[in-house]
């Protein structure tokens, strides 16, 4: 049987469709007085996030963990992205 279209879209199933995602954080809300990366796929966000004390840090561990290529932020970004790695 052939899924729903109309059925919304989880975590789970955007691992399956969308490529992983680091996107890096300037001093968010939640975490004031850090840079923090989140791994996304698609707009889901991991619940787990990477805190470090500099964007150099941050940087080295999107890279590390995958992100090959760095996207700079979008003017219709949230002004905390700094860029995202895929």
């Amino acid at each position: 049987m052939a899924e729903n279209p109309n059925t919304p879209l989880t975590l789970e199933a955007a691992r399956k469709v969308f490529p992983p995602m680091w996107v890096i954080y300037d001093h968010p809300s939640d975490f004031p007085n850090d840079y923090v990366v989140r791994l996304c796929w698609g707009m889901f966000k991991e619940p787990d996030c990477a805190q470090f004390q500099t964007l150099i840090a941050a940087r080295e561990y999107a890279n590390e963990n995958g992100g090959c290529f760095c996207i700079p932020r979008d003017p219709d970004d949230d002004p905390v992205i700094v860029e995202t790695w895929l």
